[in-house]
């Protein structure tokens, strides 16, 4: 008897001390249960333009554009009957006001007045994709090493825009260049997704047709399994990979 009322102050305060960090973080955070807001901190009131009680009580799903809906109630579903972690993504939302917001946003089950609920995390990347648009804008990303030999590294995140974007302008420098050899290199990126491994898929293929051999480097222990999918789709096989662009560049002899 002892052992459990123990157990149960400890869940107590162990449930308060969750509470008070997720009232005091600075990233705004929702906590929902069945579509439904349960509570949102300081920060996402501020972030929304909006009262706490204006929120409170609405379905977390209109919070999201809707060419995000489907995707976010599948994985609201997978969160509250599988209690899975939903992995970090990018989307975007609605403000009080009606302008939308890039953001990114993680969402994992926690326990909330003795409900089971999950709780979502957002990240203002407002900033960020301004900075990568312009980027974009002015980039030239292929960069002569020697004589036949270029490297295109990538870096930050990669997102649907950018990647038609950079295989179309990637597609129109490679002429110029005369290459036997492209580096691409993975090391500034965040992550290698859908998006990342999209652009690898399309570019090494592109890349082969115009006989040019594209060597990969700078894939960290983390991007492997994304890395290994996407470059051996359909069975077509792995493109040369090293562990940076130096290591490549002493294996490549004419």
């Amino acid at each position: 008897m002892r052992e459990s009322t123990g157990r149960a102050l400890f869940n107590e305060e162990k449930e308060i001390l969750h509470r008070e960090i997720t009232e005091y973080s600075m990233e705004p955070t929702v906590i929902h249960c069945s579509h439904e807001i349960l509570h949102i901190n300081e920060a996402a009131s501020e972030f929304f333009g909006m009262e706490k009680e204006q929120i409170i009580g609405r379905n977390v799903v209109d919070v999201f554009t809707e060419d995000f809906r489907s995707f976010i109630r599948d994985r609201i579903k997978k969160g509250e009957e599988q209690g899975r972690i939903g992995e970090l993504v990018e989307t975007t939302v609605y403000r009080g006001d009606g302008s939308v917001v890039e953001v990114e946003l993680f969402c994992h089950p926690i326990k909330y007045e003795e409900t089971k609920a999950i709780q979502s995390i957002l990240r203002d990347m407002t900033a960020q994709k301004e900075a990568e648009r312009e980027l974009i804008k002015v980039m030239t990303p292929i960069v002569p090493l020697k004589e036949g030999v270029a490297v295109l590294p990538l870096i930050g995140t990669i997102n649907r825009t950018r990647t038609e974007h950079m295989i179309q302008q990637i597609c129109e420098e490679i002429p110029r260049h005369r290459l036997h050899y492209l580096i691409i290199d993975v090391s500034g990126l965040y992550d290698v997704d859908e998006h990342a491994g999209k652009l690898l898929y399309e570019l090494t293929g592109v890349l082969k047709l115009l006989g040019i051999q594209p060597i990969c480097t700078g894939i960290r222990p983390d991007m492997v399994r994304n890395t290994l999918k996407f470059l051996n789709r359909d069975g077509k096989g792995l493109i040369p990979t090293m562990a940076s662009v130096s290591s490549a560049l002493s294996k490549i002899a004419f």
